[in-house]
């Protein structure tokens, strides 16, 4: 543990005093024989930031992170009209932070904690509710990065309990998951909880996206070559911007998803794929934007150790949709695609040219409706040396 105080007095009044409390502390533990094992990383400090400005700059097609729709055909590029591009065609702005030389005064603390709870191997020979109990196992994980004006030291100390207007930026992380049977290979099942947070200023505003998901997957192998898998997902997607109001929305997410893989050989794998979404805008209750998303899919890979992998992977989307298909939130609940019938398919080749260097071939493709085909293809080589 390191602990320091400055109290900073200005004897002739020329600026107001100062006084800054910085600190940090590192701790690891574990308890009844290692069963629980803990990790804390735990910081307090002055800072200062810094507002920020941002902007769009064209990348090669597949090498960005937004995409640009001209929503109301003006040929202009508005700000709130670069989406974050799901499908790999789209992908050709990147988004780059410009800094402005305006400071906020603000307080920083950062926290990191991980907790894992692992029963020992050994009970299984006990019996009785050892036995049972050794089935499962838990690992959490919260993290928070937060700078803030309240100069209250509780506050300080606590973060997550300050009120709105004192955040200026915050970074949150709790994931949770309990397991049962995680590392058995016949039957496992799991139940998770995981909200991300994240609050950024910017020079007209401030920009705050959060999710949070509930979900539970069973795993079950009925033999060597075939398992089943199943998963359910109950979720919020919200986005709150001062500067880009079209962007405000809170979509309440419902998802089924199985799988089913059979790999015959060690080299050669075949997984089918189906998942039922339902998707609410939930932000307020003018809002009516909602859609149904059932999806089809195939997967299959060929590798060989130390040769070359093949991929490839067929996707039959149906989207019934109701509401605006060229708004932001039109976007973000139809995932990229177009309400009605939607094909997208993908191969990937990897493939170890000689020491060091390897081939790199992607193609992506998609269909929606009427509308043309798209196709993208990408080469890679790449050299280690």
């Amino acid at each position: 543990m390191l602990f320091t105080y400055r109290n900073l007095e200005y004897l002739d009044g020329s600026a107001e005093d100062d006084r800054t409390i910085m600190g940090r502390v590192d701790w690891n533990g574990s308890f009844f024989k290692r069963i629980i094992q803990s990790d804390l990383n735990y910081n307090l400090a002055n800072s200062r930031e810094l507002r920020r400005e941002f902007i769009f700059i064209p990348v090669p097609t597949g090498q960005g992170t937004h995409t640009w729709r001209d929503d109301n055909g003006d040929g202009v590029q508005d700000l709130n009209e670069f989406y974050l591009a799901i499908n790999p065609d789209e992908k050709n702005y990147a988004k780059i932070f410009v800094p402005t030389d305006d400071f906020v005064e603000a307080f920083n603390t950062t926290i990191s904690y991980r907790l894992n709870v692992q029963f020992p191997r050994n009970w299984k020979e006990g019996g009785g509710l050892k036995k049972f109990i050794q089935h499962f196992s838990n690992v959490t994980a919260w993290s928070v990065d937060s700078k803030i004006t309240n100069d209250d030291l509780l506050a300080r100390l606590w973060p997550t309990n300050v009120s709105e207007e004192d955040i200026l930026s915050a970074k949150e992380s709790l994931r949770s998951t309990l397991f049962f049977n995680r590392t058995n290979a016949k039957f496992g099942a799991d139940v998770g909880f995981t909200r991300l947070e994240n609050k950024q200023l910017l020079y007209n505003g401030f920009e705050k996206n959060a999710s949070r998901d509930l979900r539970s997957h069973v795993r079950w192998s009925f033999n060597r070559g075939l398992v089943l898998d199943v998963n359910y997902i109950q979720g919020l997607k919200t986005s709150i911007s001062d500067v880009l109001t079209t962007r405000n929305y809170t979509i309440d997410v419902e998802t089924w998803q199985s799988s089913i893989t059979w790999q015959p050989f060690t080299t050669l794998r075949f997984t089918g794929t189906y998942s039922l979404k339902n998707k609410v805008n939930v932000f307020d209750e003018a809002s009516d934007e909602e859609a149904t998303l059932n999806e089809l899919g195939l997967e299959t890979r060929f590798s060989k150790a130390a040769k070359g992998t093949i991929s490839a992977r067929l996707k039959w989307v149906e989207i019934a949709f109701n509401g605006e298909e060229t708004s932001p939130i039109g976007y973000e609940i139809l995932e990229a695609l177009r309400p009605g019938s939607n094909l997208t398919w993908n191969l990937n080749w990897q493939q170890r040219l000689g020491n060091g260097l390897q081939l790199i071939l992607s193609y992506d493709g998609r269909k929606s409706g009427e509308n043309d085909a798209i196709h993208l293809g990408r080469v890679q080589v790449s050299a280690l040396f």
